[in-house]
């Protein structure tokens, strides 16, 4: 059950960062849409010279039902050199397409890799689009079923970066969440060291579950952040952290002794100069659809707020802190355990 609880916190953690960076993007071009892609192909191992066929479901991120926001959808099948070796655009009705590759006599036993997208899911992260393995055998290259000894991709790691909140934020401290992937995008095990661009030793890291886990990091203004990490092969790798920014507010929630969501805001002085006179809006909302709008004011660096949960729906819940004119601030992504109706108490932590 601890195991369960921690994979779901990652899972929000790193959702409500992608979600609030595609939010930051294109605000104006149908906000709040997110689309999820995935492929259903006829099975997961086949020969040389047959066909592999697949059926397209596109369906919106927030409620999983089909839409019809895009109709062409990108399928690639990438080769274990990460070569494309064949890509087809997909018709899609109403979030529905179907499709095939004809494999050729001649191609390679391997691991190849399926990869699917929308010409819409391609201005924001290469996250969101769908893979999916699947294995060829070529019984006249000498290799007949695979090895699992053969390395037929590269051993590299990618390690992404989601601070809590969606930015990091000059002297304020933040959990930072970070997966890493391999190249057939599957997760696995890292660990690393935090450096800042002067050379200081900052944290160290581990993942504890599919590459991914989290840390603290106040970061500092005029410096950048980079991490060190050491994979299975012991090679080690350099990725940078997101850059902060002088001004911005963090968000954070959690449950207090009485069961009860405790929603934390941090800021730096700053920032504090210019939005502690001035009105916020903290809505919450689920699936596109917005329960509840509260104004408050932040007065301090580190502000909570107390929202009881016996009113909150089950499900993930999203935490929007916006400014009157809708500039959106901080999100957060919450999984809550109860049952459904609307109406939200809000008071505030003097």
């Amino acid at each position: 059950m601890k195991l369960i609880k921690l994979f779901v916190f990652l899972s929000l953690l790193l959702l409500n960062a992608i979600c609030f960076g595609k939010s930051q993007q294109s605000i104006a071009d149908s906000p709040g849409l997110i689309e999820k892609v995935y492929l259903q192909t006829d099975r997961n191992t086949y020969f040389r010279g047959e066909d592999v066929w697949f059926k397209a479901y596109l369906t919106d991120a927030f409620d999983h039902l089909l839409t019809d926001h895009s109709h062409n959808l990108h399928v690639e099948l990438i080769s274990p050199a990460l070569k494309i070796i064949s890509n087809r655009i997909i018709r899609l009705d109403g979030g529905l397409g179907n499709g095939d590759f004809s494999l050729p006599k001649y191609i390679n036993s391997g691991r190849y890799k399926i990869r699917a997208y929308t010409n819409y899911m391609r201005n924001f992260s290469d996250q969101l689009f769908f893979t999916k393995e699947i294995t060829i055998v070529n019984p006249d290259d000498g290799q007949g079923e695979i090895s699992e000894n053969v390395k037929y991709v590269e051993n590299k790691i990618r390690l992404y970066f989601f601070p809590e909140g969606g930015s990091l934020v000059n002297y304020v401290s933040s959990i930072v969440a970070f997966k890493a992937v391999d190249n057939l995008g599957k997760g696995c095990n890292v660990s690393g060291k935090i450096y800042s661009s002067n050379g200081d030793l900052i944290t160290v890291f581990r993942s504890t579950h599919l590459g991914m886990g989290t840390f603290f990091l106040r970061p500092l203004p005029g410096l950048k952040y980079f991490a060190i990490v050491k994979g299975a092969d012991s090679t080690d790798i350099k990725a940078e952290l997101p850059a902060s920014f002088s001004t911005g507010v963090t968000i954070s929630a959690s449950k207090n002794q009485d069961n009860e969501m405790l929603i934390t805001t941090k800021t730096n002085s700053e920032t504090l100069a210019l939005i502690s006179e001035h009105d916020l809006l903290l809505s919450i909302s689920i699936r596109n659809e917005v329960l509840n709008t509260f104004s408050l004011r932040i007065k301090s660096p580190v502000t909570s707020f107390v929202v009881p949960t016996g009113y909150l729906p089950e499900g993930i819940l999203m935490l929007t802190l916006t400014t009157l004119g809708d500039l959106p601030l901080s999100e957060r992504l919450v999984y809550r355990e109860g049952e459904a109706p609307i109406k939200i108490n809000i008071k505030t932590d003097k």
